[in-house]
């Protein structure tokens, strides 16, 4: 199942449905604000090629998915199918209201603030500070790191600095 096909399929259903994509399930949109109200999650968002929109999301070790559904089952969700790689709850209240998705999501570029009270070295610290590393693949921890370095080296920190 595609993320498109994902989202439609909630949209239509009302239920929400969480993925697992490598080592993390993954919960879109409304099912990204139920986990961030139920368990703390931090909301991230990503703009989608295929989808065509910002993706507003959370993820969470699949080692902790039973935990993850208990909560769910605990205030009153049904889990309607759960698969290795697939898992489908019903009777959860959600609403979908972007606008408070886009104030609490953290991009997941994870892009540096820069301000001119800042170094360079204080906003890669920064950074490195807000950078969600129990969320993110390895790949965005890659890219992260590449960004980091490409503005470091932009900068030529010194060791004064």
């Amino acid at each position: 199942m595609t993320i498109k096909e994902l989202l439609e399929h909630q949209q239509q259903s009302g239920n929400i449905c969480l993925i697992r994509q490598g080592l993390f399930f993954r919960a879109y949109n409304q099912g990204a604000a139920l986990l961030n109200s139920l368990c703390g999650y931090q909301i991230r968002c990503k703009q989608s090629k295929s989808c065509g929109a910002v993706l507003y999301y959370v993820g969470f070790p699949a080692s902790v998915v039973d935990k993850v559904t208990a909560k769910i089952v605990e205030q009153g969700g049904i889990v309607v199918k759960h698969e290795d790689n697939y898992i489908e709850c019903s009777n959860m209240e959600t609403v979908y209201d972007e606008e408070r998705l886009k104030t609490t999501a953290v991009l997941s570029t994870a892009r540096v603030k820069q301000g001119n009270t800042h170094t360079v070295i204080d906003s890669t610290i920064e950074a490195i500070k807000h950078f969600d590393t129990l969320n993110a693949t390895a790949l965005e921890a890659l890219q992260f790191i590449d960004q980091l370095q490409k503005q470091l080296n932009e900068k030529k920190v010194s060791n004064n600095e």
